[in-house]
């Protein structure tokens, strides 16, 4: 029952987060523009805003009553790349898209960040118990 209590404290903790997102964001909650979502600039609490998070919430509780198990084991994952899907081909009220793809347009088409956060490299000493043993 340990385990089943740090698991719900852990969901408890994040409820404020969720409504964050729900929301707009973080960035825009005392009030602000949110900047955080592409190039739509709405308020805290639009209705853009939560009827997107109801579009996903609903797309979960949808996986979960009629999908298969694999499906219902991937309901968020499956939920948010829907309503990240339905947020790329649509607008808010100004005309402003929800999505900014311009990282991506500006990354090259082909990149090894491993070989730059990991350097390649080969530590010679390591390799000393292998001969010996």
């Amino acid at each position: 029952w340990i385990a089943g209590l740090a698991v719900f404290l852990i969901g408890v903790s994040l409820v404020g987060v969720g409504v964050q997102s729900w929301g707009g964001g973080g960035d825009c909650l005392n009030g602000g523009a949110c900047t955080q979502v592409g190039d739509s600039s709405l308020p805290f609490g639009s209705a853009e805003y939560i009827g997107l998070g109801f579009l996903v919430m609903t797309t979960i509780v949808i996986v979960e009553l009629f999908g298969s198990v694999f499906m219902r084991s991937c309901s968020f994952a499956i939920a948010l790349l829907f309503g990240y899907l339905i947020a790329s081909f649509t607008t808010d009220r100004n005309g402003d898209k929800y999505t900014n793809r311009d990282a991506i347009s500006e990354a090259p088409a082909i990149l090894f960040l491993w070989t730059k956060t990991f350097p390649i490299g080969f530590y010679a000493p390591a390799l000393i118990p292998v001969l010996v043993g």
